[in-house]
């Protein structure tokens, strides 16, 4: 029996697999940039109602606009800034769901057309039909390289910075440090908090 999780690690061993997983992420979201475009496009041609648009293909057009554009930016939030198991989790049902959704568009686009928007209608569908194939090749890579990209909370802020590191060392007075000392002083000798 083949196992396709070391089948992908052999075959990504002299790469860094999450260069790989960014790869994908960012091919992804230029698709998600033309299929806005071509979404905007496919809702403009059938707002027209008076030549016998449909409201819905419009507000399907309009939905599948925004919905790529708001996980285009969340998902790079998430594997830039803040890859926790829960966020990386999320973004798998997120890329998994998102997925689906462009299956049931290429079926609804390649299906119901205006003749004078037939080929925006099928250029859309067939755009949404390809990045749906490349999310589900991108939660299969993320899946089995989860390891790689997943950081633990402890250690997001592993790498202190340079202010950090110079208020460790006492050479950065905060605004605390600098009050009146004065019930501290109280309190150490009497042991007693007025």
């Amino acid at each position: 029996m083949i196992n396709f999780q070391t089948s992908f690690k052999r075959l990504f061993l002299n790469s860094r697999p999450t260069n790989v997983i960014n790869y994908i992420w960012y091919f992804s979201v230029l698709l998600k940039f033309i299929i806005f475009i071509l979404s905007c496009d496919v809702a403009n041609g059938e707002a027209k109602i008076k030549e016998g648009g449909t409201i819905v293909l419009t507000l399907a057009a309009v939905y599948v606009a925004v919905f790529q554009i708001v996980l285009a930016v969340a998902g790079t939030f998430i594997l830039r800034r803040m890859p926790t198991s829960f966020a990386v989790g999320f973004l798998l049902g997120s890329i998994i769901l998102a997925a689906q959704q462009n299956i049931v568009i290429f079926a609804s686009f390649r299906s119901f057309y205006l003749p004078r928007n037939k080929k925006s209608h099928k250029v859309l569908s067939g755009f949404t039909l390809f990045l749906s194939i490349v999310y589900i090749i991108f939660a299969l890579f993320l899946t089995t390289f989860r390891d790689a990209v997943i950081v633990k909370r402890e250690n997001m802020n592993a790498r202190p910075s340079i202010e950090s590191s110079r208020v460790l060392e006492g050479e950065i007075r905060t605004s605390f440090s600098s009050m009146d000392n004065t019930k501290d002083d109280e309190v150490a000798k009497n042991g007693i908090i007025a």
